[in-house]
């Protein structure tokens, strides 16, 4: 089915802007950061949407990049139906590599399982030649406290840098390798050929560091710590020195906005002009979540 054509009031061009207002009709909006983030009421995403509610939700997630929908209990048919209507269902690229076909992945932590010890800010495997257009999060199980999701709103990190760093930034390229860190992962849970086979067929790629939305028209800061190895065309010392910049940049509350999770939640979130992290402050305690990406963007000026 194609949703209708909803059409924003206004569209927010510079971090002082408030964001606009929209007609909606089928859903209730509230945002619930300055910068982004917004909780949406009256959508049961368990039941197929009509093109119109559907139609709204996209343009709700375009104004506020990130959205939260309370009391959704999914099937994972239900959560790919859902998430297919933003476009294509995928796996990770990493696990279509080493066979899956199921783009319904688990993320999971337990006291056996712990989470990463430090977990940076990311656009999910921006290694890859394209990028995720939209992610859709839900909750199982969540941990009594901590276990929280942060967003970072990367129009807005963009929009607060003088005009002259804007105009530098414009013109460089970042490299995005796979991690050390990330390799090494995969060869403890599961064996050096399927290591090996990743670093082989994820060299690394090369993304500006200022990215147009292609929906929005906007420019955003296409960086995060996670992934990316150095600034192309920059001495080692210049490339460090400028991404320890814009990492700390990007790490401003006045770009963030953290949910607390609850079980049957879902959050879904344009990757595109947004970067994320989880915490991992809930050890010992058991969360469970499950992901689905859709569509492909491959970042440019």
């Amino acid at each position: 089915m194609s949703s209708e054509t909803i059409q924003l009031t206004s569209v927010p061009t510079s971090p002082t802007e408030p964001r606009g207002v929209l007609n909606y009709e089928t859903i209730q909006v509230t945002p619930v950061s300055s910068s982004l983030g917004a909780m949406i009421e009256g959508a049961d995403l368990s039941q197929p949407l009509s093109d119109r509610q559907f139609g709204e939700i996209q343009q709700a997630l375009l104004e506020h990049l990130v959205v939260f929908f309370r009391s959704q209990p999914l099937t994972d048919e239900q959560h790919k139906d859902f998430t297919g209507r933003f476009g294509t269902c995928h796996p990770h690229p990493v696990a279509a590599i080493l066979g899956e076909t199921n783009p319904v992945s688990a993320v999971e932590n337990d006291k056996d399982k712990p989470p990463q010890k430090i977990q940076d800010w990311h656009t999910d495997y921006s290694f890859h030649r394209a990028v995720p257009e939209v992610a859709v999060l839900r909750s199982e199980i969540v941990p009594p406290s901590g276990g929280d999701t942060l967003w970072a709103n990367m129009y807005d990190a963009f929009e607060a840098l003088s005009k002259p760093m804007q105009s530098f930034l414009e013109g460089l390229s970042a490299f995005h390798p796979v991690t050390p860190e990330f390799i090494f992962e995969y060869r403890r849970t599961r064996g050096d050929e399927a290591a090996d086979r990743i670093a082989k067929e994820f060299p690394g790629t090369e993304h500006p560091m200022v990215a147009v939305h292609p929906k929005t028209g906007r420019k955003m800061l296409f960086v995060n710590p996670a992934y990316v190895g150095h600034v192309v065309g920059l001495s080692s010392k210049e490339s460090a020195a400028l991404l320890s910049f814009l990492y700390a940049h990007i790490d401003s509350p006045s770009f963030h906005v953290r949910y607390r999770w609850e079980a049957d939640d879902v959050a879904v979130w344009d990757e595109r002009c947004t970067t994320h992290q989880g915490p991992s402050d809930f050890h010992p305690h058991h969360r469970l979540l499950y992901r689905v990406t859709a569509g492909f963007y491959a970042p440019s000026r």
